[in-house]
C-alpha cells in the first residue's frame, strides 16, 4: 500500500490534495483494522466504536461531497460531438458486458475520439459502482458494531463479524483510492480548471453543513508530515483567498 503511506512529495495542481486524503484515510483504517483483529470482549468493541464512527464518517463526507461536486458534475461535462461523458453511454456500457464488441468496434473503425469517449464513460461508471459498495459496507459495519452493543453477552461469532466488517471496509476503499488516483483524478485535471478544482477540494476540506465545517482538514493536518502539511496549507491559503463558498 505505498502510494497511501509513502511522503506526498509533490502537489502539482488542487484536486492533488485527495493524495492527503486518501493517506489519512487509510490510516483511519489501518488502526481501525488492528483493533479490530484485538476484538475479545465487549468492552473492546466499545473502545473500537469512536474509531470506527470517526472513519465512518470521513468515508460517508467523502463519497457524498464527490458525487455532488467532483464525479457528478464531469459526468455533465459535453464532449468534442455533443454527447455526455456517462449519460449517452448506456448502450456502449451494455455491449462491454456482453463481450466488448463496442470497444472492438471503434478500434476497427479507427476511431480514437469514440474509444476516448467511452474509456472516460467506464471510468465513471466504475467509480459509481465503488461508491455503492462503500456504502453498503458502512452500512454492515456500523450495524455489526451496533449488534454486538446491543447484546449483554458479546460471542465470539460476533466479534469476527466486526472484524470481517472492518477488513472487506479497508479492501473496497482501497481498490476506490487506486481507482481514483489511476483513472479518475487525470480525467479531473483535463477537463477542471484551475479554480474548479480549487472549488471542489474546497467542499472536500471544508463541511459546509457543520457547526465545525474545519473538522475534515483539521483532521487531514493531523496525519501528515511537516512539509505535507506545508503543502495543505498553502493549498487552503489559495481556497480561502479564492473565496469558493467555503
Amino acid at each position: 500500500m505505498a502510494s497511501f503511506t509513502d511522503e506526498i512529495l509533490l502537489i502539482e495542481t488542487p484536486i492533488d490534495v485527495m493524495f492527503f486524503m486518501h493517506k489519512v484515510f487509510m490510516t483511519h483504517a489501518k488502526k481501525a483494522e488492528d483493533m479490530a483483529v484485538s476484538l475479545r470482549t465487549r468492552e473492546d468493541v466499545e473502545r473500537l466504536k469512536p474509531l470506527i464512527e470517526h472513519w465512518l464518517k470521513h468515508i460517508t463526507y467523502h463519497v457524498d461531497t464527490e458525487d455532488e461536486f467532483l464525479t457528478g458534475p464531469l459526468q455533465e461535462v459535453e464532449l468534442h460531438d455533443g454527447s455526455m461523458v456517462v449519460r449517452d453511454n448506456e448502450n456502449e456500457h451494455n455491449e462491454i458486458r456482453s463481450g466488448g464488441e463496442g470497444v472492438v468496434a471503434l478500434i476497427s473503425a479507427g476511431n480514437s475520439a469514440g474509444l476516448d469517449d467511452l474509456l472516460e464513460s467506464l471510468v465513471f461508471a466504475a467509480e459509481e459502482e465503488q461508491h455503492k459498495e462503500l456504502v453498503k459496507n458502512v452500512d454492515h459495519l456500523r450495524s455489526a458494531v451496533e449488534e454486538a452493543l446491543g447484546k449483554e453477552k458479546t460471542s465470539n461469532r460476533t466479534l469476527r463479524h466486526i472484524h470481517h466488517a472492518v477488513l472487506s471496509l479497508r479492501v473496497i476503499e482501497w481498490d476506490h483510492f487506486e481507482n481514483e488516483e489511476a483513472f479518475v483524478l487525470p480525467l479531473v485535471r483535463e477537463q477542471m480548471t484551475h479554480d474548479e478544482q480549487l472549488k471542489c477540494a474546497g467542499r472536500l476540506l471544508f463541511d459546509n453543513s457543520s457547526h465545525e465545517k474545519r473538522w475534515v482538514i483539521e483532521d487531514i493536518y493531523e496525519g501528515l508530515s511537516e512539509d505535507e502539511t506545508s503543502k495543505l496549507k498553502s493549498l487552503e491559503d489559495e481556497i480561502l483567498e479564492g473565496h469558493f463558498d467555503i
